[in-house]
């Protein structure tokens, strides 16, 4: 089916298939700070490859307020505490609102266990730059996330949070 032929998501940034029950839903959260043109086609292209996958999920956009340093972790810490009380999901994705998927293969559903789903990205040569490398798209279940207790906030400015997460 062509990308055009998807039905836009209802209410912004949900979705759920019509001739299915999914047994959980997805929580995908998005953490932003200024970058308007990022968020458009990043959306524009998400939604579609998780329509593709017949998942049912929300798409949440938290955005740091003010000119303060970003912390990236504190604000999807917050982002997860507000949007999980939305429904009942079974995982949680981290995405990168400047990562794009390359093709709806890219594993959107809940995984088993924490899955890095951008270990393949054009700005590194498609590989790696370090094996523990876990940040830009980052699904795990909302057990693991509860686990881990979230991601530490003490990380400011850009980088950090991931790689603390991977430890």
């Amino acid at each position: 089916m062509p990308w055009s032929e998807f039905r836009q998501p209802q209410f912004g940034g949900r979705h759920r298939p019509a001739d299915c029950r999914p047994s959980s839903c997805v929580l995908l959260l998005i953490p932003y700070r200024q970058r308007l043109r990022h968020l458009q086609v990043l959306l524009r292209h998400l939604h579609p490859v998780m329509q593709a996958q017949n998942l049912c999920y929300t798409i949440v956009v938290a955005e740091q307020h003010g000119n303060a340093t970003f912390n990236k972790a504190k604000l999807m810490n917050a982002a997860f505490l507000e949007s999980v009380k939305l429904g009942k999901f079974g995982c949680v994705i981290f995405h990168d609102v400047d990562l794009i998927p390359a093709n709806r293969r890219i594993p959107y559903g809940c995984p088993a266990y924490p899955r890095h789903n951008s270990v393949s990205i054009d700005k590194f040569g498609y590989s790696l730059p370090y094996k523990q490398l876990v940040g830009g798209v980052l699904a795990m279940p909302i057990r693991h996330f509860l686990r881990v207790n979230g991601y530490s906030n003490l990380f400011w400015g850009w980088g950090g949070e991931d790689d603390d997460m991977e430890t």
